[in-house]
């Protein structure tokens, strides 16, 4: 039915100053949550936190990732360089976000210096967009998406993310000369 506040804290991990629900590890059990279950979980903490981000995973077909989607204000689809992600992106934008209703900012996840891949205006036009923000290539990206792992032990990921959260928080963006922020 309903979860009850203290249980859903009970749940969470404080790291780095941050309460931290964990994902499902198994895969299996990820397609039995329903595409209300954000709704369900968020109700029963929607005056504990100031702000909530949701890494809803990529795999539309999953409840989780839906329900991430529809409680979330501020949408973020996060595409590679790569041909095989950018063509999975347009048919799930096609065939699931659009006909739902989910709209949101576009971020690239520009972590391999390779002349062969797509540069930010390839990927700008074969989505149709107008504005994309760019994570800028870090040393040990590709690596890091093969082992499943983050790069938050990476400085410029670090100050890539924080200047993205700027874009809905009230913080103010110190940005040094040489340094540009995401056009």
């Amino acid at each position: 039915g309903r979860v009850e506040r203290e249980d859903l804290l009970q749940c969470m991990e404080k790291r780095k100053g941050l309460w931290i629900l964990p994902g499902t590890k198994n895969a299996l059990s990820a397609e039995y949550f329903l595409e209300n279950t954000f709704q369900i979980l968020l109700e029963a903490i929607d005056d504990t936190f100031d702000t909530i981000v949701i890494d809803g995973g990529s795999d539309l077909r999953l409840g989780l990732t839906i329900s991430a989607l529809h409680v979330c204000r501020h949408r973020y689809f996060v595409v590679t360089q790569q041909p095989k992600c950018l063509h999975r992106y347009l048919q799930n934008r096609s065939r699931l976000l659009h006909p739902l209703g989910l709209h949101g900012q576009m971020i690239l996840n520009q972590y391999q210096k390779d002349p062969s891949l797509f540069l930010k205006k390839d990927v700008r036009r074969m989505l149709g967009v107008e504005h994309i923000s760019v994570i800028p290539y870090v040393d040990g990206g590709w690596q890091a998406e093969m082992e499943q792992k983050n790069l938050l032990r990476f400085p410029r990921f670090i100050k890539a993310v924080d200047m993205l959260v700027q874009n809905f928080t009230e913080g103010e963006v110190k940005v040094k000369k040489w340094k540009i922020p995401f056009a």
